[in-house]
């Protein structure tokens, strides 16, 4: 069975966090998601603990002494995924949230091109109760097509 590992970065996402979470799934892998808790100074982290149970893959949590930013927190998820042979990382930032399919869709697709590397996905922007389409549908990657 793949290994697929989720890495969240979060920093005062108490409003975010739960949907989040609740938004990873897949019907055909086993999933374990790792939080780094920025040293958040609202409720993120006990929101975090008081779902984790509920949700259908494990989620470790890490939650730094100080705040040491993005990059720092996403490489102490890196380590520990690495540590525990992650077949796949997937990253998903505390205010954003997935689509259904998602999961099983990008590691599909990675797992049938075997020569490919990275796989993004586009993203939809939420204003209020309207969903517009995001900028990122017009780039073009500069590997496209090599």
């Amino acid at each position: 069975m793949k290994k697929i590992f989720y890495l969240i970065p979060c920093y005062n996402s108490q409003k975010t966090i739960s949907q989040c979470l609740y938004s990873i799934y897949s019907k055909k892998y086993n999933i374990k998601v790792i939080v780094i808790n920025d040293n958040s100074n609202d409720n993120s982290e006990v929101i975090i603990n008081s779902i984790k149970n509920n949700l259908p893959y494990k989620l470790h949590l890490i939650n730094n002494k100080r705040n040491v930013g993005i990059s720092e927190s996403l490489n102490k998820g890196l380590e520990i995924a690495l540590s525990e042979n992650a077949d796949y990382i997937l990253r998903l930032d505390s205010d954003d949230f997935n689509e259904r399919g998602r999961t099983d869709y990008q590691v599909d697709y990675l797992e049938s091109n075997p020569t490919k590397m990275i796989c993004t996905s586009n993203a939809n922007i939420i204003c209020g109760t309207a969903i517009q389409n995001s900028w990122i549908l017009g780039l073009k990657s500069l590997f496209e097509n090599q």
